[in-house]
């Protein structure tokens, strides 16, 4: 259910008018009905608001039936680096605890592979079946594998079976001694490696073949672009979703 449709459902249950609700939020009608009628959305502080006022989280709010949330950079909280190894149990206990409460609400929770220290397919595959929860799953990001220098067609056949939503995206590569520039939106990766977001199709990740292992793997979740590229971002999105359009096809 979309937030406009939600607020006005839990403000016609709890018997409030718009201007009732607007006066309970210092707000006025009008942006009331703006809410309702998809124009705008609330602001974080009155979503706050409203979450207290109904009694729902504010992922309810959203309409928002799944939520990534990361886990460690690999640090203690001293900020002394600790191994997979030692954090794997602390990690997992968080994350189920945080989905058997998600859970609760009809929210289903997930990881992505992102952030160098869980962004390698078997560390995620191995704290996916740590939790072993059911609410449980992966946000698979197809290019952020490259972060781990690893090859993504291969990492996306390890995630496809626990995937619940998946990220398509592009990365120029640069091999450890090449030249890189300084800035210009390249990053290192975590052996040395240099990576730059792009268009879908432009760069090294096998984005096709990455999309047939997940259907075979059954998967038909959503799929979302992430471009994070130095250029235009609506003529590199258009672009996107014309060359996935064509990927898919």
């Amino acid at each position: 259910m979309d937030t406009k449709d939600m607020i006005r459902r839990l403000r016609t249950e709890k018997g409030l008018s718009q201007d009732e609700l607007a006066e309970k939020l210092f707000v006025t009608r009008q942006a009331v009905s703006r809410w309702e009628n998809g124009e705008t959305t609330p602001n974080t502080e009155t979503l706050k608001q409203l979450s207290r006022l109904f009694d729902v989280s504010i992922n309810t709010l959203l309409g928002a039936p799944r939520m990534r949330h990361d886990s460690t950079g690999g640090r203690d909280a001293n900020d002394n680096p600790v191994s997979v190894e030692e954090a794997l149990p602390i990690v997992a206990e968080g994350y189920r605890r945080v989905t058997e409460f998600a859970a609760g609400l009809g929210v289903h929770t997930m990881i992505e592979n992102h952030g160098y220290f869980f962004q390698d397919a078997c560390r995620v595959k191995k704290l996916i079946e740590t939790v072993n929860h059911p609410n449980f799953g992966w946000l698979m990001d197809m290019g952020n594998f490259m972060c781990a220098d690893e090859k993504p067609v291969e990492s996306v056949k390890i995630a496809a079976p626990m995937a619940v939503h998946a990220h398509a995206k592009d990365f120029f590569h640069k091999e450890k001694g090449e030249y890189v520039p300084n800035g210009q939106g390249w990053f290192g990766t975590r052996g040395g490696n240099a990576l730059r977001g792009t268009i879908i199709g432009h760069g090294a990740v096998n984005v096709p073949e990455c999309l047939k292992t997940l259907r075979a793997a059954g998967y038909d979740g959503w799929l979302s672009v992430e471009f994070e590229g130095i250029e235009d971002c609506i003529t590199s999105l258009e672009a996107d979703l014309k060359n996935l359009k064509e990927m898919l096809a």
